[in-house]
């Protein structure tokens, strides 16, 4: 039941369950639902198939955050509400479960409230399970999975565990009538990219990968074709989804504040010993050793941009991420996705966690961690406006017959602390994270970055590269974003972002006058 649990921090899982397979079927009722349970402050990590799975609300300090999202469910029609206590594995947990009536869907939210259970979701989290078919030498059930060290859960635990793991293609059966699995191939990873002309301000490229053919709807959508769409997650429009970490990308931003705020100087060396007050460098256990401005740019290295968000402040850092206008999506000629982006602060950590903010939250900010929230055509309008110098940038899908007016505000740093982080962006790309973006020929800017996020309960990486062409004069802005699908997959930045950055860039130079659209 909803009690008090005095200082105890609480960890709730929610679990929403339509009748039969409405809840897979109906992908806008599941974003409803994501919507409702992030209202209420719970940080949505994914979704199984048939249910839907929400990771956590966490640093509650007493019931009142548990009954405001009671009050919540409640509030957009929930007819009736009961407590049971019911076995989750090997533990006896009380619930609350509010049963919602939206349209004409009926769905179970089910709040599993943990005490003093911090280890939970780990014990039952796909990712032990995986680590078992790591070095199996022939296929697992549900059985011989669960044995692996550190699982808490039962064999229907692991069993269903698998069921969700086989589904979503992590895992594949040699015979299709056993439930026995491996590790599956890994198929071609989700993502999107994004292409922006920089003088007359038009989208040439918004694409998200899966996607689906419109023929398909033609007369009408089948079942089978459905399906099809709904297994490969090709409904979601990932090009505007706000949902991703921007990760080192961002560092342009912490550059920018830093720039603004005087404490940077580009010739000035900080040290990188692979570690900054209990926060880790990509490299370590390695180091950097000792950097410059541009050479960090170029490696990406995340403890001189502690250093530097140490000296910018948090007030700062927010301020220069506000101003360029990440808090607020792009408006283009298109519906929005439900939700808008992140950009953390005191107050929504407070709101949102129930924690106040602390000196590792501006590290993470500084480094696209944290809170932080974007899509991949925010993040292509953020560097269209570093390599315009505009902080009105915006752009649109509309072709423009005639010139569009000239609306241009600055940035507000000097022209040589622009030109600065510029170069960082090239020597990335000709001898750091991004050289898998040269193109013979064209001077490219860029920057990677290599993300971490929760998706299907399992932790995952984001591969990000934004960057803009040619280096002078520049005519288009760039990003693309790559998603890990499977824990043991490669997803880096540099690694496979880069290259498909490169391929579009070369795309559209190689085009006879060398444009997709026209320059003016």
């Amino acid at each position: 039941m909803l009690a008090p649990v005095g200082n105890e921090q609480i960890e709730l899982v929610c679990i929403g369950v339509a009748t039969g397979d409405e809840l897979m079927a109906q992908p806008g009722l599941r974003r409803h639902v994501f919507g409702l349970l992030l209202q209420a402050g719970c940080e949505v990590a994914g979704h199984g198939e048939a249910e839907l799975v929400v990771e956590q609300a966490k640093g509650l300090e007493s019931s009142q955050g548990l009954v405001a999202l009671r009050g919540t469910l409640r509030g957009i029609g929930a007819v009736q509400s009961r407590h049971e206590r019911v076995r989750l594995g090997t533990y006896d947990e009380t619930v609350n479960r509010a049963t919602m009536t939206l349209g004409i869907f009926r769905v179970e939210l089910v709040v599993f409230v943990m005490g003093g259970m911090g280890g939970f979701l780990e014990a039952l989290s796909p990712d032990l399970l995986l680590n078992s078919f790591k070095d199996a030498p022939f296929p697992l059930n549900g059985r011989q999975a669960s044995t692996v060290a550190g699982f808490k859960g039962t064999v229907e635990d692991a069993e269903r565990l698998l069921r969700l793991l086989y589904v979503r293609g992590v895992l594949a059966k040699p015979k299709p009538e056993a439930d026995e699995y491996v590790l599956a191939p890994p198929p071609p990873p989700p993502g999107a990219a994004v292409l922006i002309h920089l003088k007359s301000r038009e989208v040439l490229v918004l694409a998200s990968k899966p996607n689906y053919n419109l023929q398909d709807f033609s007369p009408s959508l089948s079942q089978s074709a459905f399906d099809r769409i709904q297994r490969r997650e090709a409904w979601l429009p990932r090009a505007l989804n706000f949902g991703y970490a921007p990760a080192s990308p961002f560092k342009l931003i912490t550059a920018m504040s830093g720039f603004r705020s005087g404490v940077i100087d580009p010739e000035e060396k900080l040290l990188c010993e692979g570690i900054h007050k209990g926060m880790i460098c990509h490299v370590h256990p390695g180091t950097h050793g000792e950097l410059t401005f541009r050479e960090a740019v170029a490696r990406s290295c995340n403890v001189y941009f502690f250093r530097i968000a140490e000296r910018i402040g948090h007030e700062n850092l927010i301020a220069e991420a506000r101003r360029l206008n990440m808090h607020s999506s792009p408006s283009v000629q298109l519906p929005s996705p439900p939700g808008s982006p992140i950009v953390p602060d005191p107050d929504w950590k407070k709101k949102a966690l129930g924690v106040g903010w602390t000196l590792e939250d501006t590290f993470n900010i500084s480094i696209g961690q944290g809170g932080l929230r974007q899509s991949p055509l925010q993040m292509a309008c953020m560097i269209a406006k570093l390599a315009s110098n505009n902080l009105s940038f915006q752009p649109s899908i509309l072709y423009q017959d005639k010139k569009r007016p000239d609306v241009s505000t600055p940035l507000g740093i000097t022209e040589e602390d622009r030109l600065t982080i510029i170069d960082g962006m090239h020597l990335a790309t000709t001898d750091g994270t991004a050289h898998r973006g040269k193109i013979e020929g064209i001077d490219v800017a860029g920057k990677t970055g290599t993300g971490q996020w929760r998706n299907h309960n399992m932790k995952l990486n984001l591969a990000w590269f934004v960057g803009f062409a040619p280096l002078d004069n520049p005519e288009v802005a760039i990003a693309v974003l790559i998603e890990g699908i499977i824990p043991q997959d490669k997803i880096q930045g540099g690694l496979t972002a880069t290259p498909v950055a490169r391929d579009i860039l070369k795309a559209y130079f190689e085009r006879p006058g060398n444009r997709l659209a026209r320059s003016e």
